[in-house]
């Protein structure tokens, strides 16, 4: 069952939508909002996983170079600890998405 509105035929013509293609990175047909809403998870959870180590890192960073000041140790603690918590969401995120994707489609 076709859901998504990606060709239409004109004057015995057929054209084709930007999505009618495969998804580059399963090689499946891109049919569905589910498919276009995986590939863009698919996407998105590694880079954000690349920007929160990279603000894991710059807390730890901070916290080195700043070992004489409490209070810029105390902001690099928190930096440590928002990058965890933000692991720990985007990871529960990710995993809740799997689990709907194989309940739903």
């Amino acid at each position: 069952m076709r859901l998504l509105s990606q060709s239409i035929n004109i004057d015995g013509q057929t054209i084709e939508g930007p999505l009618s293609g495969n998804n580059p990175i399963t090689g499946q047909k891109l049919e569905t909002v589910g498919d276009i809403v995986n590939l863009a998870l698919a996407v998105i959870f590694p880079l954000a996983l690349v920007a929160l180590f990279i603000y894991l890192v710059w807390g730890g960073v901070d916290m080195a170079r700043n070992l004489g000041n409490p209070e810029l140790i105390k902001k690099g603690k928190e930096r440590i600890t928002n990058a965890i918590i933000g692991i720990i969401v985007l990871s529960v995120s990710y995993w809740g998405a799997q689990i709907l994707r194989d309940i739903f489609f």
